[in-house]
Formats: structure tokens, sequence, C-alpha cells
């Protein structure tokens, strides 16, 4: 036995050879030094200056302090940033996951247990999807986003080049329209998981059996179905698991259990303006959002899922003082946060918080009303010094919203955005 173990530990160490994080030499320093980067401002988590008007480069900084670096489009990072029993980032646990991909250029994150993968992918990233697991990103460079990098231990590797092995935005295994015949089937198979009955009979294979059911089913246009009834049995099956209980909880929290009215889907357009506000309660997350024009409707997104997030990023998104707020809470959905996590990010957003921020959700948005309005005030008081239509929603912010209540939060949202 003993024997057994020394031979598996030979081998797990010999599999992550490569992420030996000790070299001195990053071959990302010496191969982005011409690109334009900056040093935040506070405590490093906010980008100094706009990207129009910063002249420095990678060069000329101290990488190891916190910086922001703008890199090619065709330069994509994956983030492992997996968590322990407590909790607490897991350097194990992310350096474990990694070292199954193609070995590459990789180095710490900031904290020094979450890791980056490089790599130059050698096909269109605006397809890549961002999320390709629960605590696994896919980092895409595009627009005027930044790579925000500490650099304290990274491999000798240069940078590979991949094609393939990562999901893409479109990629849409419709099961419904092979195996799911109805609502009844889908909840059939839903049980039929929950009694561990899918291979390999085990409580992670089964979450993710469930939610790749409930995603396609979701994505069919065709296929119409509400099991909310189910989330809680769901949850608590998810929460058995002895190992994965939190990764199989995150992945609960993004399960669509219920599909779209007939009618709310609209036709992407990525030319098109989009004006959204976001409202937030500790058990509630709502997005509401119109297409420019007097008259055209408005559409709620009443606790989105990250694909639904990620489906409404395509569009050219105006917010106010989305920059500040709006577009982090966008971004923590997009990354799979729950709707508590989402409130108290929230409260540091509204708090000041320089650690709340999201360096890569500045510019997720086309623009901000807000920084070029000519007084910097609120929407509410800009409503009315302008005399326009505004009105007040007299529920407290710290508390869960009733569902009999979410309506009337919708319609307050509405006319925000209108």
């Amino acid at each position: 036995m003993e024997e057994d173990k020394h031979v598996q530990s030979e081998e797990l160490a010999e599999s992550r050879g490569w992420l030996e994080l000790t070299s001195g030499t990053s071959a990302f320093d010496v191969a982005f030094a011409e690109a334009r980067a900056q040093y935040g401002v506070g405590d490093g988590e906010l980008p100094e200056k706009r990207w129009d008007s910063v002249r420095t480069c990678l060069k000329d900084l101290d990488t190891s302090r916190l910086h922001y670096v703008r890199v090619p489009e065709h330069h994509i990072v994956i983030d492992f940033d997996l968590k322990d029993d407590e909790g607490n980032k897991s350097r194990e646990r992310n350096l474990e996951a990694a070292a199954g991909w193609p070995p590459t250029y990789a180095e710490f994150s900031k904290s020094g247990a979450g890791l980056h993968l490089h790599y130059d992918y050698n096909g269109d990233p605006g397809k890549l999807s961002r999320v390709f697991a629960p605590g696994i990103e896919v980092k895409v460079f595009t627009g005027k986003s930044s790579l925000r990098r500490k650099l304290n231990g990274c491999n000798n590797l240069g940078f590979t080049t991949i094609g393939s092995g990562l999901p893409l935005k479109e990629e849409k295994t419709t099961v419904a329209e092979k195996t799911i015949k109805d609502e009844q089937h889908l909840e059939k198979l839903i049980k039929k998981a929950l009694r561990k009955e899918i291979e390999p009979f085990a409580t992670k294979p089964c979450v993710d059996f469930i939610f790749k059911i409930l995603t396609d089913a979701y994505e069919d246009p065709n296929m119409h179905y509400d099991l909310t009834a189910l989330r809680p049995a769901v949850m608590a099956f998810a929460a058995s698991s002895s190992h994965h209980a939190q990764d199989c909880l995150k992945l609960v929290s993004r399960m669509p259990f219920k599909s779209e009215e007939p009618g709310e889907a609209v036709e992407a357009s990525s030319d098109k303006l989009i004006f959204f506000d976001c409202e937030v309660f500790p058990n509630l997350l709502l997005v509401n959002w119109k297409f420019e024009g007097e008259g055209t409707p408005v559409a709620r997104m009443i606790n989105p899922s990250p694909t639904e997030i990620e489906n409404l990023l395509a569009y050219r998104l105006v917010g106010f003082n989305c920059r500040r707020y709006d577009n982090h809470i966008l971004y923590a959905r997009l990354k799979g946060w729950d709707n508590e996590q989402i409130y108290m990010l929230s409260q540091r957003l509204v708090g000041g918080s320089q650690n709340a921020y999201f360096g890569e959700a500045y510019d997720i948005s086309y623009t901000d009303v807000y920084d070029f309005c000519s007084k910097k005030q609120s929407l509410k008081k800009w409503e009315i010094e302008l005399g326009i239509h505004h009105q007040e929603l007299g529920l407290p912010w710290d508390q869960p919203v009733p569902e009999e209540l979410w309506c009337k939060v919708a319609e307050y949202c509405d006319n925000d955005v209108i």
C-alpha cells in the first residue's frame, strides 16, 4: 500500500512538472514588453486612467505590483479560482485541475492561490463562452478590456497555441430534439439523476447531467417547461456530495429550472443600443433593459442565469453609473455568483470598497451616461430636476423581497430604464 502511494505521488509530480512556478523570467513580460499597461489607483483594484490616455508600456512597470495590461485579442487566459471545503481559494485544487490542460506559460494570480494559464487561440475569441466550469473562467480580452495581473511566480514555458476544447457561445447541443420530448420527460430524467441512476452513479456526475439537460432544454425555443418545484430537491442532493458540495451548489445556482415565456426572446444584434439597469436584494437580482427608441418595451430578467447575461452582453449596453456598479453586478452573475454573493458585492460597491471591483467589468458596457453628465448626481435627482416621472420603491434594500412583490420591483426598475 505504501509503495502504491509512492508511485501515485511520483506520477502526480511528473504530470505537474510544467507547473513548477519558480522561474525568475516571465515569458509574458518579454512577449508583451511593448503592450500598453498601467498601475491601478488606491489598492490597485481600479485602472488609473482610461486606456486612450495611457502612454506607458509593460516594460515601464514593476510587474510584481498589481497592474493592468492590454493584450492581443488572440491571447486568452484560463483563470482557475477553485476553493477548498472551507471556502478559501485552494492552490492545491487549482494546480490539480490545471495539470490536465496542455502545458503552456502559467503564473499565479494576485493572491498566489489562483492560477492563470496563458494560451494563443487560433479561432475567433469572441465566440468563446466565458464560463468553462464552476471556478474555471475563460478570460477574453476584446474591445478595451485588459488583464489584471501581479507577477509572483511563473513557469519557464512560452505560450501554447490551441484551437479546440473550449465551449463556444453558439454551441447548442439540443437534447430536447433527440431525447427530451416534453416537460414530463425532462422531470423523469431529473428524478432519475436524483436516484443516482446516471453513470457513473455518483452525486457530481448526476448534478452535471441535470445541469446539461436543463441548459439544453432552456436553449431549445420549442421547449417550454417549469420545474422550479424541483429546485429544493436538486439543491439538497447537490449539498449531499461528500467532496464536491460547493461546486455542485454553484452549478445548481446556474440551472434554468424554467423556460422563457414565448415572445421574450429577441434577435441579437451587436449594432443595437440597449439601455439597462440592475436592482439587487438578498434574494433577488433584477436586470431590466430595452432597445433604444421611444415606446420600445422593457424586458425583465428576474434572477437571470449566466447564459442570459452572456447573451445580453452581445449588445451595446448603456447604463447610468454602470461602470462603477451595474457592470460589476452583471460580471459577477456571468461568473456564476449566486444571489447572496451578488448582494454582498452590491453592498461593497455601494460602500465604496476598493476591493469590490472586477478589472474586466469596466468596459463591458458601450458607454456610461454618468461619465458625460454635466452635473454628477444620482439618476433620481436628474429625474426630479428634469421633470421626468420618477418612482420610489419603499422596500428595505437589506431585506429579502416576497415573491409576490417582485413585479413591483420590476416596475420600479422599468421606470429607471425608460
